[in-house]
């Protein structure tokens, strides 16, 4: 049996139509493929311009954020996270709580916490594009290892009049192959990289500390890292990298190969994070122009961010938490989620299309467990992943299309439950909607078929619940 329904297509982006012999896609019940993992994670806490975070931390909780990494907080004035922030003078004594500030950093981590995301905490310094304030290696490696000791007692501890937050991931340093990020040498870094990983491992076993958030995975510093790390039997529990990009293929591709050299420098153990990613739709030159770009540049520089923050970024980031479900990452965050420049905020805390798919995607993730997803015949437009609760008595999917133009397809849902009817109710994201819902389907039970016509540049989710659910 076809459900129809009956709607004006300039008001719904959904609808069921009989639409004959257009691609259809099969949700698999009984076709269990795991876990769907907690992919979208951020970078930046629930800040924006004027410090309030009351308004977007409510945001922040609703997308689910799993994981926050702490880096360029505050930026470009970061005053917080960064040793240098929280440990002014290098030349204090490390064993004296009285030269550490740690106030504006508490703050900052108190309301990622309530929202109950697992911080990832950078120990290092923010980027500086301009300035050279803190991109020199530190003079004494043994004495920024035991001050990074004292802001880890501090948070899991209660050191200094602090906590006991029980944090697992502490990351070293940031992008040292980028100049704004660390004006060291590589052997420099590699050195001082076995010392910092060294001592605090050597300090708490059970942490997990890794690093070091490289460029991107075909860095010139990658491989030499890796090797020296494995002559010098250098600990590694997990290995972060970036990935700036306009196609997401080249997301997966690089996470094929982020665990490919792990494993064969023996860091099979080793996680793999890749802990920035964002949609680079032209090129770095165009959304951070410099003195020498042209006039054009600049004149096209808001319209760089609105289509990045836009329908398109929103299919994207979609597209990216999706097809990184078969790829090695272990996990991911988005940059960001604060009030940078790339942020999916405005400099005003107002959400973009980009966190509306990223709010669909967590609620797809509430489903846990991943089922199967096959179409008839090859689907270049349409990403999907779709996952049922325990007892399988709903379904989410989440679906997106890449093409600029409307499309069609057709939904079947095998091994639904027998003699249950199903509510179903449709979310969109597209350039009027912001996970808005467009249609509702009562009654729908197994052997029915759901045909959407689905407006160009949109991100839909679908849920399946029992009506007694509802």
């Amino acid at each position: 049996m076809k459900i129809f329904i009956y709607l004006f297509l300039y008001l719904l982006p959904f609808s069921v139509w009989a639409i004959g012999k257009d691609t259809v896609w099969t949700i698999d019940l009984q076709e269990n493929i795991g876990k769907i993992k907690p992919l979208h994670g951020v970078n930046g806490g629930p800040f924006y311009y004027s410090r309030h975070q009351e308004p977007i931390a409510e945001y922040h909780k609703g997308a689910g954020f799993p994981y926050t990494r702490l880096h360029d907080a505050n930026w470009p004035h970061p005053d917080v996270v960064d040793v240098p922030a929280i440990f002014p003078d290098f030349d204090a004594n490390p064993n004296d709580p009285k030269n550490y500030y740690f106030k504006k950093t508490d703050d900052y981590l108190q309301p990622i916490l309530k929202n109950k995301s697992e911080i990832i905490f950078r120990l290092g310094v923010s980027i500086e594009h301009v300035t050279k304030y803190h991109l020199s290696p530190p003079s004494d490696y043994a004495k920024w290892v035991r001050v990074c000791t004292q802001i880890i007692r501090h948070y899991n501890e209660g050191w200094a009049d602090g906590f006991h937050y029980n944090i697992r991931y502490w990351e070293i340093y940031n992008e040292p192959d980028n100049k704004p990020c660390w004006t060291g040498t590589q052997d420099e870094f590699f050195d001082f990289f076995k010392v910092a990983a060294k001592g605090l491992k050597k300090y708490n076993a059970k942490l997990k500390i890794g690093g070091p958030a490289f460029t991107n995975i075909n860095s010139s510093w990658v491989i030499p890292f890796l090797k020296y790390c494995q002559q010098n039997q250098v600990p590694l529990d997990f290995f972060s990298w970036h990935a700036y990009y306009a196609k997401t293929d080249s997301l997966v591709r690089d996470a094929q190969i982020a665990r490919n050299l792990l494993d064969k420098y023996g860091y099979n153990k080793t996680e793999s994070h890749l802990n920035e990613w964002h949609y680079l739709r032209s090129g770095w030159q165009y959304i951070f122009p410099g003195a020498s770009s042209t006039r054009a540049i600049y004149d096209n520089l808001q319209n760089e961010y609105d289509l990045m923050k836009g329908p398109e970024g929103a299919v994207f980031s979609a597209n990216v938490l999706m097809k990184l479900q078969d790829s090695p990452v272990d996990v991911a965050n988005f940059f960001a989620a604060d009030y940078n420049p790339l942020s999916m905020f405005s400099y005003y805390g107002v959400p973009s299309k980009v966190y509306y798919a990223f709010k669909q995607f967590n609620t797809l993730f509430m489903y846990h467990n991943r089922v199967g997803c096959k179409s008839s015949e090859p689907d270049r437009t349409v990403t999907i992943c779709a996952g049922k609760n325990a007892d399988s008595s709903s379904v989410g999917v989440l679906l997106t299309n890449s093409r600029g133009s409307k499309i069609k397809r057709q939904i079947r849902f095998e091994n639904l439950q027998n003699n249950i009817r199903y509510d179903v109710e449709v979310y969109a994201t597209d350039q009027d909607k912001n996970m808005q819902p467009v249609s509702a389907v009562k009654g729908f039970k197994a052997g029915d078929v759901l045909d959407l016509n689905i407006d160009g540049m949109s991100v839909l989710l679908i849920e399946l619940k029992k009506e007694s659910q509802k």
